[in-house]
């Protein structure tokens, strides 16, 4: 889809599939490492892709 420039199928794509999976199949969980990333910070590196290509539509 990005590579077609088809940023509105992108953000339709994040926000109904990608991110509800996230949302569901995601635990909360204490990270080890802190490379590791929590549930929170995942959603929120997802919310954040969606913001940006919002602004390209």
């Amino acid at each position: 889809m990005l590579e077609q420039k088809n940023f509105r199928g992108a953000v339709e794509k994040l926000q109904h599939d990608i991110k509800d999976k996230l949302v569901k199949w995601l635990k909360d969980y204490e990270v080890d490492d802190p490379l590791q990333l929590t549930k929170k910070e995942v959603i929120s590196l997802v919310d954040e892709i969606i913001r940006r290509l919002s602004l390209q539509i």
